[in-house]
């Protein structure tokens, strides 16, 4: 379709975009098709904001033109600390629907709990 034509031409445009964020983050919106979302650990909620918003840095870098390789770490950094004040700020919506990003170890730490 279109957009599978664009992204093929935005690919062969700039090599360097590779296909691994697009990979990476499909996996982090197929870790939220389901009925309900729970995160259990710090380094699984890291993942999951790696996938859903560190990878559009990375997809970003190769279009933004500089120094990709210098700029990859603040850009994977920048999307996963996006992604964290959304993930607080939507919490109790998410909660509603059956979607807690805060990791119960977390949680737990403090004496909270679902």
């Amino acid at each position: 379709d279109e957009m599978d034509a664009a992204l093929a031409a935005c690919l062969d445009r700039h090599p360097s975009l590779g296909r691994q964020p697009f990979d990476d983050m499909i996996a982090g919106m197929r870790s939220d098709a389901v009925e309900s979302r729970r995160v259990d650990t710090v380094a699984e909620l890291e993942e999951y904001a790696y996938r859903v918003a560190g990878t559009v840095g990375l997809m970003l870098l190769p279009l933004l033109g500089g120094e990709p390789a210098a700029a990859r770490a603040p850009a994977v950094a920048l999307g996963r600390a996006i992604q964290l004040v959304n993930i607080l700020r939507d919490a109790t919506a998410d909660a509603a629907l059956g979607r807690i990003y805060v990791p119960r170890e977390v949680m737990a730490a403090h004496g909270v709990d679902e």
